[in-house]
């Protein structure tokens, strides 16, 4: 899912699969989440959201998300939200390091059930991201995976 002007600016995007979301137009925002629910009910599909709508600083202490997410995960009970985190940092000289960390599949529990989706899926991503500065921050790189991987 990518904004539609950011798709207009950067059309290279859809082949690589990318559709566009109107935020300004909340039907047509609805149209594209329902376009990304129903692309998800099939086999073997997977969507990969950046749920802050914008490119944010790489530390920040809690994530904001658009709430498009909170509504995807409410409306398809049966998918996986995988808290997937990427950081950049610059550890070792002038060239970056680049970690990644795929985290296990988020589920409210019962007690959290009053809980609003957006802000349960912030709260698990922010968790993530903090134990990936964290994480790179503290080991050798070479040791970061192995411990990841």
């Amino acid at each position: 899912m990518m904004e539609d002007k950011q798709l207009r600016k950067y059309p290279f995007f859809k082949y690589i699969g990318a559709f566009s979301v109107n935020k300004t137009d909340p039907l047509k925002a609805i149209a594209s989440l329902r376009y990304a629910m129903n692309s998800l009910q099939e086999k073997n599909t997977s969507l990969f959201i950046y749920p802050e709508g914008k490119l944010i600083p790489e530390y920040v202490n809690h994530l904001t998300f658009e709430p498009g997410i909170g509504w995807l995960y409410d409306h398809c009970p049966n998918c996986d939200f995988v808290p997937i985190t990427i950081s950049i940092l610059m550890l070792r000289g002038s060239q970056p390091d680049l970690f990644i960390k795929i985290g296990q599949p988020v589920k409210k529990e019962s007690k959290d059930s009053n809980v609003n989706s957006t802000s349960f899926l912030e709260q698990c991503l922010t968790e993530e991201l903090k134990r990936l500065h964290q994480k790179a921050n503290t080991e050798k790189p070479a040791k970061f995976f192995r411990n990841f991987f």
